[in-house]
């Protein structure tokens, strides 16, 4: 399978790569640029890592940032975060509903748990992309 590369919207502390940052909410990454971005991540990325993440554009405290997924990750919730997620290559899967079980907070706004439970038939999302 290859590796799943989501664009999240959410509030982003530090990161290796940094973000272009605008005063104009409307702003956006073209494409190029995001092309260029997920080349640059997964160049910061060591052998083995399953997941890293980079803002790509900043505005007012909030980021939109790239995720490059390439093994499978622990249930998560942000609970003061908004998430929307963009398949730009490879194929995942992304559960959405249900609980999160034996939830413990891992830092401020990322709550990691063993497994989430109570996902209704549908309510998971595949997505593949080239």
């Amino acid at each position: 399978m290859r590796p799943l590369l989501a664009v999240a919207v959410a509030m982003i502390a530090t990161s290796a790569l940094p973000a272009q940052t605008t005063s104009d909410p409307t702003s956006f990454a073209g494409s190029a640029d995001v092309r260029a971005r997920i080349v640059a991540l997964e160049k910061t990325m060591k052998p083995g890592q399953g997941f890293a993440m980079a803002p790509l554009v900043e505005a007012g405290g909030t980021s939109a940032a790239l995720e490059l997924w390439k093994a499978p990750g622990k249930p998560a919730v942000h609970p003061d975060e908004a998430e929307y997620a963009t398949v730009m290559a490879g194929s995942g899967t992304l559960v959405s509903g249900g609980t999160l079980v034996a939830p413990k907070l891992r830092f401020a706004g990322l709550v990691e748990g063993d497994r989430i439970e109570g996902v209704r038939r549908g309510s998971s999302r595949s997505a593949t992309c080239s």
